[in-house]
């Protein structure tokens, strides 16, 4: 379709600029110069990385024109794949030290490389065609580099003091019948709680609940969805901040998980894990903010690094969890 060339032809312009698919509503494309990206959650396409400590960049709404003299940034880009040996032995640290805790979790994630021949126009459309209920994504900015994606996870929608978000967490292959672990069971009632207590401690109203399973290309989740309204006097952009990054894409607690992944990742997470989306469209007339997982990033030499993770707990077996990640990779390798 001509207008998914929006992408190629930013990109080719040396532009900032951005293209996303919400599910059931319209496609939106946008671009700038890297000097009119603004610093903190703005109208426009908000992008988060991992690190909390990292700041927001906003691509404001609008078409840029000309061309602007910008390489993309290859620093920090992780140009060799997690070796089985490598995830296998820092994975089954990560599983004895939670053995000795509990009550704790560690999201642990690996990279897959390859390199590509499509277009941005090409992987985007596939994956907008191949996953209709996902949150389909690209983005590029100096500080982050070129990112692409397709997540099934909603960090916060909002419009006014109506705020919705999820839990999602828990994996299984799509096509398996049977009970859900009790282990994928305790890894989505930790996410769940951790939202609870956010929305609680903002004291909003109404506060609703829909416990259910969600499908995502081979796998499906365990998901629970909330809806509240905010107390005039609380910004849900507050709430966004805090919930990012949730125990589903770090762990919990947040801060010691975050250490134990700077420990055990041979590489940096960048926008992995982090979030994006549009805020206070417009057309759209509400804020959508999404997780960004199922997710990869690009080189200038189009080698691609696919991040993809999962949620360690003390009765986790390493090599399942390695499949599982193999499981979740197939998103953006299908398209590929």
């Amino acid at each position: 379709m001509a207008e998914y060339r929006f992408l190629d032809d930013a990109r080719w312009r040396g532009l900032c600029f951005f293209g996303c698919r919400i599910p059931g509503e319209k496609m939106v494309f946008g671009s700038c110069p890297s000097r009119d990206c603004i610093e903190g959650i703005a109208d426009g396409f908000v992008i988060k990385p991992f690190d909390p400590q990292a700041p927001v960049i906003t691509i404001p709404f609008g078409e840029a024109e000309g061309k602007e003299t910008y390489h993309e940034e290859n620093t920090d880009f992780p140009y060799y794949p997690t070796a089985k040996a490598f995830y296998m032995k820092h994975a089954g640290i990560i599983i004895d030290y939670l053995r000795e805790n509990p009550e704790k979790k560690v999201v642990y994630s690996r990279v897959l490389t390859c390199e590509t021949r499509k277009s941005l126009t090409d992987i985007f459309e596939t994956l907008c065609r191949t996953y209709p209920m996902a949150y389909v994504f690209c983005f590029r900015t100096p500080q982050t580099g070129l990112w692409i994606g397709a997540s099934p996870e909603l960090l916060g929608e909002f419009s006014k003091q109506s705020f919705k978000t999820v839990a999602l967490a828990g994996t299984m292959l799509a096509a398996r019948g049977g009970k859900w672990s009790d282990k994928n069971k305790r890894e989505q009632k930790i996410v769940a709680d951790y939202i609870r207590n956010i929305l609680s401690t903002a004291e909003a109203k109404h506060i609703y609940e829909k416990d259910g399973e969600k499908i995502a290309g081979p796998v499906k989740h365990l998901i629970t969805e909330f809806s509240a309204t905010l107390p005039d006097d609380v910004k849900a952009e507050t709430i966004i901040e805090q919930l990012s990054p949730t125990p589903a894409l770090s762990g919990y607690p947040q801060y010691e998980a975050i250490e134990m992944i700077v420990e055990h990742e041979a590489y940096r997470r960048g926008c992995y894990g982090g979030f994006c989306g549009i805020h206070n469209h417009p057309v759209y007339g509400k804020s959508c903010l999404w997780v960004n997982l199922r997710s990869m990033r690009i080189n200038a030499s189009n080698q691609c690094a696919i991040y993809s993770g999962g949620g360690l707990m003390p009765d986790s077996e390493a090599e399942e969890e390695w499949l599982e990640t193999e499981r979740k990779a197939t998103t953006l390798l299908s398209v590929l």
